[in-house]
């Protein structure tokens, strides 16, 4: 059965997700970067009133805001990858590696894929509350825009930590039982990832009877990250506490959020007190706990006294605000109205029923039993209907060198056989997988297309068909090599013209080759 949200509740949970985010995110920012247990009890900073810091785990999703707004569900991680060009200031660690990468002009997945050791770091999960709040009680939608998000910059580890922080703050609009909502989170994700070990952990050792120091030990000993370190001397590190290789930071992050979680039993000021105290990325862990926090009791539990020195005012530090026509809210109760409106054209209509006489709007989102995602054995599988478009658990299972493209009827994944890097002499292998995106009735044939630059050359057909069905799991399946006889430039474009039988257009996709 469905959980209908009004805009009353969507309002109370979201202006307490971003209060309950921003004072995080300034309690936690001085203990950044720390390796070692602190003390911390309130805001180190003096004269907030005058001096409030900016924070990237804020600010950045509010690039993505007005991505959303205009262009609502069909945002993708290329779209994404515009913005972040267009709008994003830092060049530090995982954000420079993937600008780096799209400005030699490599895609988004890819450009979070190819030669960066960050892509396991903490960068994306701190921007998961958008697609939360975007999609309220809709872990499933959340996720998969989650998944755009990371992938903009973020592989593996920091993909899982975006995808689950989004399903499970998503989750916390209709569920208020903090293990449920860590179940829900888990289920959107490999279970063998770190993001799912380090929860795991947390949550044996507060049921085996450990007190929060005996779990904050043992966390950072079995799953260790490497933030804290990388600010440090060797001789400045403490003893006795492994650092795990560099940018390997999201699954201990991640076991810190749940630390404060499970052990601040739903008192605010403890919760990010916990989180803090475990030093590393202290304002992403803080923000993150904050931000779940204000969702799950909304904004009327958030102490005055946390409120007060900072209001509901937003600093921004990390956005191009003059390049081009950006509109940054000033303070939480913008963002929210922006949000509020925004989620009926993000969600749709068979999601969001507008009430024209009260001038608002319900949510339907999923009923509590239906907030997890369920094992693809649960589907009778090979008749009637395709699913939905792309799920997160299939998008998840999508190699490392791959990108999807989601067309009107059709969606397309590009799989790269390896880093888009190759030498005169070599060949190249790429596998095109075609399915049904149950948009509409398609059940026709797909003409392809392949159209290569001199000195690259098709092994094979360079026109061929493959069949488009809708029946559960179709995917129609082609390999295509190509034999590098001489690189053209530094960078050769691949095109491939996938055109439906009987529909207008084509749909095109490029590829990218790159010089050793």
């Amino acid at each position: 059965m469905a959980t209908v949200l009004t805009c009353g509740q969507l309002r109370e949970k979201i202006s307490g997700c971003w209060n309950g985010k921003n004072i995080g995110g300034v309690f936690g920012l001085p203990f950044e970067g720390e390796r070692g247990f602190n003390d911390a009890d309130f805001y180190a900073q003096t004269d907030l009133a005058r001096n409030l810091p900016p924070n990237d785990d804020l600010d950045l999703q509010l690039v993505w805001l007005n991505a959303a707004e205009r262009f609502g569900r069909a945002l993708d991680e290329r779209i994404l990858g515009e913005y972040w060009m267009a709008y994003i200031i830092p060049d530090w660690l995982e954000y420079g590696t993937a600008k780096a990468n799209m400005a030699r002009g490599i895609e988004p997945p890819l450009a979070a894929a190819v030669e960066n050791p960050y892509g396991n770091s903490d960068g994306a999960f701190i921007r998961s509350e958008i697609w939360a709040c975007l999609a309220p009680g809709l872990p499933d939608i959340a996720a998969r825009y989650a998944y755009c998000d990371a992938s903009v910059d973020h592989a593996g580890e920091g993909l899982y930590a975006e995808i689950f922080c989004a399903a499970t703050q998503s989750a916390a609009f209709c569920e208020n039982d903090i293990d449920r909502l860590l179940d829900v989170g888990l289920s959107y994700i490999p279970a063998g990832c770190g993001i799912a070990r380090a929860v795991r952990l947390v949550r044996e050792a507060k049921s085996g009877g450990l007190n929060y120091a005996q779990a904050r030990d043992k966390l950072f000993r079995e799953i260790p990250g490497s933030f804290g370190a990388q600010y440090k001397t060797l001789e400045e590190i403490p003893k006795g506490y492994p650092v795990a290789a560099p940018g390997y930071d999201a699954p201990n992050q991640i076991g810190i959020v749940a630390l404060g979680l499970l052990y601040g039993e739903g008192d605010f000021a403890m919760t990010l007190r916990l989180a803090v105290n475990c030093g590393e990325d202290a304002d992403c862990t803080a923000a993150t706990v904050g931000a779940l926090f204000g969702i799950l009791y909304g904004n009327s539990a958030i102490p005055e006294e946390w409120v007060a020195p900072i209001g509901d005012r937003i600093s921004v530090g990390c956005v191009k605000r003059c390049n081009g026509d950006l509109w940054i809210p000033e303070n939480v109760a913008q963002l929210t109205d922006r949000i509020l409106r925004c989620i009926p054209s993000f969600l749709g209509a068979g999601l969001c029923v507008l009430d024209f006489v009260n001038g608002g709007y319900t949510v339907s989102a999923r009923g509590p039993g239906k907030l997890r995602m369920g094992p693809d054995e649960e589907r009778v599988k090979h008749i009637g209907r395709n699913v939905e478009d792309a799920r997160i658990n299939e998008m998840i299972r999508l190699p490392r060198y791959s990108a999807l493209y989601r067309f009107p009827f059709i969606n397309v994944v590009l799989e790269y056989g390896r880093a888009p890097t190759v030498s005169e002499g070599e060949t190249f292998a790429f596998k095109l997988t075609i399915f049904d995106n149950a948009a509409a009735t398609v059940q026709r044939w797909a003409s392809v297309s392949v159209y290569l630059p001199d000195g690259l050359k098709i092994q094979g057909a360079s026109k061929f068909t493959l069949p488009v069905q809708n029946t559960y799991h179709y995917r129609a399946e082609r390999a295509v090599e190509v034999a590098v006889e001489r690189l053209p430039a530094e960078k050769a474009d691949i095109i491939f013209d996938v055109a439906i039988a009987g529909r207008p257009g084509g749909n095109l996709i490029k590829a990218a080759l790159f010089s050793k």
